[in-house]
């Protein structure tokens, strides 16, 4: 498969969707964090910077870059051993 090309014409609905993405993540992201026993601020960023860089650097209708719970778990579980 072809890595998509940065058009142009997408650029603006693709730096929006990533945007509106990010805000959506904002509590979500903390909400994660907190299950992970860690800051909040790194929720945060883990969910905030990720969207708006593929929807700068990424153009494509197939990829989700979003937060998710199992990655939350594994974390809290990846820290409970040390």
């Amino acid at each position: 498969m072809n890595k998509p090309k940065l058009q142009k014409k997408s650029a603006i609905s693709d730096t929006i969707a990533g945007l509106t993405v990010a805000l959506v993540n904002i509590p979500e992201g903390m909400a994660y964090s907190i299950v992970a026993r860690i800051n909040p601020l790194f929720g945060l960023y883990a969910g905030i910077i990720p969207p708006i860089m593929a929807g700068l650097f990424a153009s494509s209708t197939f990829m989700v870059v979003t937060l998710t719970n199992e990655t939350a778990l594994m974390t809290v579980s990846l820290l409970d051993e040390m």
